[in-house]
């Protein structure tokens, strides 16, 4: 237990400095928050990278497919947990012949979109309730809802694709996706194909490395 404790403390700590990577202007522009990314924040990141990539990579070498499928969707439900360090340990493991390439890829991609489908089929059925619980920690859930659904209606389901990407968007594009009535099939695609994406970025990146 107190193992598990402290893997929890790390990969939640690991993925609260991962959070701050992505680009200033498009967060200032969707949610005003845009000045939290510091120009640093790369560097920290890869620190953080390099101190916990090790725990990682014998967690998931000891478990298996099953903590990388049950890391990645869980970090999709909304559980504080660093998606990216989970697919560089895989990566890591597929590129020394430990974990099989094809099949790390489909575990991955099957996780993001089963945890993102969760949230879709929320939005679909409760609408803004469901928005308004994931801005409810915000000075105004109410003005982030606005400009959340407003993004959404500018860009569409192709934010599906980018989404995994890019902090806050992340978490309120499969809801809003839900909420906006589009099928469950053009849903999966888009979201499928950002899970892909996702998920081959980090995990080519470690094996063109080795």
């Amino acid at each position: 237990m107190q193992q598990s404790g402290r893997m929890y403390k790390v990969l939640a700590n690991a993925n609260a400095i991962a959070k701050a990577r992505i680009a200033r202007e498009f967060l200032s522009d969707c949610y005003g928050i845009g000045a939290i990314v510091g120009s640093g924040a790369a560097s920290v990141v890869s620190r953080i990278i390099r101190r916990h990539m090790h725990t990682v990579l014998q967690f998931v070498m000891k478990h298996g497919y099953g903590v990388l499928f049950g890391g990645l969707f869980a970090q999709h439900v909304g559980f504080p947990l660093p998606g990216p360090l989970f697919l560089l340990a895989a990566g890591a493991l597929a590129a020394t012949g430990k974990m099989g390439l094809a099949a790390a890829l489909i575990v991955a991609v099957a996780a993001c979109v089963l945890g993102d489908w969760a949230w879709y089929e929320a939005g679909r059925r409760q609408g803004d309730r469901v928005l308004h619980f994931i801005h409810r920690l915000t000075r105004d859930p109410d003005a982030h809802d606005e400009k959340a659904k407003a993004t959404f209606a500018r860009h569409g389901p192709q934010l599906l694709v980018i989404a995994d990407f890019v902090p806050a968007l992340d978490a309120v594009t499969p809801p809003l996706a839900g909420m906006s009535r589009i099928t469950r099939l053009r849903f999966l695609t888009f979201d499928g194909l950002g899970a892909g994406l996702y998920s081959s970025a980090y995990r080519t990146r470690l094996c063109l490395q080795q």
